[in-house]
């Protein structure tokens, strides 16, 4: 057993701005019924997220059910979704009624094989879904942006599940940004939190007035906080999915150093990269993401070979003071993947993938000599 300082999977970062932020709202009704907060994030946001319209929701979770319920989904329709991906992704459109599609994930970066999303689009497809795992692009910004014309021509709509992407671009578009909704998550679980929070971001080219009713439970409550009705109606499907404002508080203060954090994720991720890509391929074995993938370096993987060896090195690392987690399993073969879903494609990757992951401490609360002693003892595993 280790008896130096163990390295947690992940922290929650302290921030001197937290309580200052809080306290503004202390006593002061009005901040909280006009979203002084709220507007303050979404402000900031702008800088990441300058296109179209962002709405902050209570998840990402919160922001697919918002599409959901802005989509006209009628009896048959189907949505093309990836089988390895969180299932709160799913559960909104399932709720809905909408057939579910299983894609496998391509063995490259992790995301939907969009050759197999094509082969699944009938005339029954009314969404397609794509996730970019861990911070970085599920293809290239050419097969992405072909896709999404694909979908334009065939009146398909396109949603990114961008959970962990924030501060993630590709060819300076934002990850979330590129097709007609995207999510972002602000969960503990990422470097830029609120605690439990997520931003739903809509393309330009959709009626606002729509969304903006599904978000405001289904009413026309915008129109009357701006003037232009005496009260507002009940008008569509919706829900409460606006973030609150202690959440907002939290957001707001690590949104003023979020290119730090930004930054620092992306200097552990390159030292991990430094320290374990080359071994990796001399034993053949793989890091995630690899030096040439664009990343967010919200994410950092050693890929295995099976379950039983991922077993064996997380506990290793466990017993040396580092805490590391495997990922979730593939939907489709789920118990509720398999009463509900259809699949296309090859899966055996995709079943494999889950067991082959492991994913290593990046926050932080990390500096350079943890990477390394982390690195060491990956070494240390194989080669004693």
């Amino acid at each position: 057993m280790s008896s130096t300082p163990r390295i947690p999977f992940q922290i929650f970062r302290p921030n001197n701005s937290y309580q200052s932020a809080v306290e503004k709202l202390n006593g002061q009704y009005e901040h909280f019924r006009t979203n002084v907060v709220q507007k303050g994030c979404i402000e900031k946001l702008k800088r990441w997220y300058p296109n179209g319209k962002a709405y902050l929701t209570q998840s990402a979770t919160a922001g697919l059910m918002m599409a959901a319920d802005s989509i006209e989904f009628a009896p048959g329709d189907e949505i093309i979704v990836p089988s390895f991906t969180f299932v709160s992704a799913l559960n909104p459109f399932v709720r809905r009624g909408v057939q579910v599609v299983f894609v496998p994930a391509n063995k490259k970066t992790f995301g939907p094989d969009l050759d197999y999303v094509q082969q699944a689009i009938t005339s029954r497809t009314k969404a397609i879904m794509i996730m970019h795992y861990g911070g970085v692009p599920c293809a290239s910004h050419q097969e992405i942006t072909a896709l999404s014309d694909l979908a334009r021509a065939r009146r398909i709509v396109l949603i990114e599940d961008a959970a962990t992407c924030f501060g993630s671009m590709i060819e300076g578009k934002p990850l979330g940004s590129m097709g007609d909704y995207g999510v972002i998550s602000f969960d503990i679980t990422k470097h830029i939190t609120s605690i439990n929070g997520g931003l739903c971001l809509v393309s330009s080219e959709h009626d606002d007035s729509n969304v903006a009713q599904v978000y405001h439970n289904g009413t026309n409550r915008k129109d009357f906080e701006r003037g232009s009705v005496d009260f507002y109606d009940w008008h569509t499907l919706g829900s409460k999915y606006a973030m609150n404002a202690l959440s907002a508080s939290i957001l707001l203060a690590q949104l003023e150093s979020a290119a730090e954090v930004l930054g620092h994720h992306l200097k552990l991720s390159k030292l991990y990269i430094d320290h374990l890509e080359d071994f990796a391929q001399q034993i053949a074995r793989q890091v995630y993401p690899r030096k040439e993938m664009l990343s967010n370096g919200h994410l950092f993987a050693w890929i295995v070979d099976d379950a039983e060896e991922q077993k064996a090195l997380i506990q290793f690392l466990g017993d040396h003071g580092i805490e590391c987690h495997s990922h979730y399993r593939a939907l489709h073969a789920s118990p509720m993947g398999l009463s509900i879903g259809k699949k296309i494609g090859d899966f055996t990757f995709t079943e494999q993938l889950p067991f082959r992951i492991v994913r290593l401490p990046i926050h932080t609360g990390l500096d350079s000599a943890d990477i390394i002693r982390i690195a060491s003892v990956i070494k240390s595993f194989y080669l004693n």
